[in-house]
């Protein structure tokens, strides 16, 4: 029983840390816009965005 809530506890414990996780989510006509994971702050994911406004590429991001 001891072993169970340990490793429930890791398990719940590990879920924590990945769930809060945000990251820059960028949409390009609707369709995900596939990033490299170079936008880990949400300045960086703001930055990113305004490099391509007044383009043709119409390109939406959001820090999530």
């Amino acid at each position: 029983m001891k072993k169970l809530l340990v490793v429930l506890g890791v398990v719940a414990f590990g879920f924590a840390f990945t769930s809060c996780k945000k990251e820059c989510k960028c949409t390009a006509d609707g369709k995900d816009f596939p990033l490299v994971g170079t936008q880990d702050s949400k300045d960086l994911c703001d930055a990113f965005q305004k490099l391509y406004e007044g383009t043709d590429a119409p390109i939406k991001c959001e820090w999530k």
